[in-house]
C-alpha cells in the first residue's frame, strides 16, 4: 500500500517519488483507503487487506489491464490506424492487380514486400508506444504530449 500511495501521489503531483510529502501522501492514502480500495476490492478487481496495508491484483483484474492504455485526446486509436493502412494496402495491391497505372508498374513482389514492411514497421512502432503509454509499468505516469506540464 505504501508503494501505491507514494506512486499516485507523485503522478498526481509530477513529481520524483523522492520528492512526495507527507501531505501528499495523506490526500492519496485517505482517498484510496476511504473510497476507492475498498469499491474495487468489493467488486473483486484487487484483494484489499485494509488491517495489513496490503492490495493486490486479482485475476479478474488482470482481464481488465487491456483497458489501462492511456490514449491522448489527440492521437487516432490504433484500430482505426491499421483500418486506415488496410484500406490503403488493399486499393495499392487492387490496383497492381487490374493493372492502373503507376500500380501496375511495380513488380508483385516488390508490392507484396512493401506491403509486408508497412504492417511490420506499423507493428514495431505500436508496440513501442504501447510500452511507453501503458500505465503502471515506470515511475513515471505516461505523458500526454499535447498537454502543457504544469
Amino acid at each position: 500500500m505504501r508503494e501505491l500511495v507514494t506512486r499516485l501521489a507523485a503522478w498526481e503531483n509530477r513529481v520524483a517519488v523522492t520528492d512526495v510529502t507527507h501531505e501528499q501522501r495523506m490526500r492519496v492514502y485517505t482517498a484510496l483507503r476511504q473510497s476507492h480500495l475498498p469499491k474495487l476490492d468489493e467488486s473483486g478487481i484487487v484483494a484489499f487487506d485494509a488491517d495489513r496495508g496490503t492490495v493486490e491484483l486479482t485475476e479478474a483484474g488482470e482481464t481488465l489491464e487491456v483497458y489501462l492504455d492511456v490514449v491522448p485526446h489527440n492521437d487516432i486509436s490504433w484500430s482505426k490506424y491499421y483500418v486506415g493502412l488496410g484500406i490503403l494496402c488493399t486499393g495499392f495491391a487492387t490496383g497492381m492487380w487490374l493493372g492502373v497505372l503507376p500500380f501496375s508498374l511495380v513488380p508483385p513482389t516488390v508490392g507484396t514486400l512493401l506491403v509486408t514492411v508497412l504492417f511490420t514497421v506499423s507493428a514495431v512502432f505500436h508496440v513501442r508506444y504501447d510500452r511507453r503509454m501503458r500505465l503502471g509499468d515506470g515511475a513515471e505516469p505516461p505523458r500526454d504530449p499535447t498537454r502543457v506540464s504544469r
